[in-house]
């Protein structure tokens, strides 16, 4: 059985990085998170980072930036970007999307979206755990 597709968090809020680690861990992803742009891009471009969940604000620095740096520098995969905000949804998901985005969600994040949409960007079986997080 091949591996989980690895998903990379990238928020500089320690809770909101850990509870989305938590939530696709139980659904059986392969989760790693850190909080700074410098160390994501090394992550992104040095792993087998399938999936990148990249906050659109990072301690003051620019998540669309890093997106930028990402896209530019990338040589043996695409890793799929969803960046992640509170922010303006239309105007986010535009500026996501000129940076090289694949795609946008916004905060707060409802979690059958998040995992749809990580379904959807791994290519991942619909269930790769036995559990599944409950909603309610």
């Amino acid at each position: 059985m091949p591996a989980a597709p690895l998903i990379l968090v990238v928020d500089d809020d320690a809770a909101t990085r850990e509870m989305l680690q938590d939530v696709l861990e139980t659904e059986g992803y392969r989760v790693d998170g850190v909080d700074n742009p410098a160390d994501a891009l090394r992550r992104i471009l040095s792993d087998s980072v399938a999936l990148v969940l990249l906050d659109m604000r990072l301690a003051g620095e620019d998540g669309l930036e890093l997106c930028r740096q990402v896209r530019a520098q990338e040589r043996h995969h695409r890793a799929r970007i969803v960046v992640v905000s509170a922010w303006d949804a239309d105007q986010t998901a535009a500026a996501a999307q000129a940076a090289g985005a694949d795609d946008y969600l916004a905060k707060p994040i409802d979690l059958d979206d998040l995992l749809v949409r990580v379904q959807l960007h791994t290519g991942a079986p619909e269930a790769i755990g036995d559990s599944s997080v409950s909603l309610a």
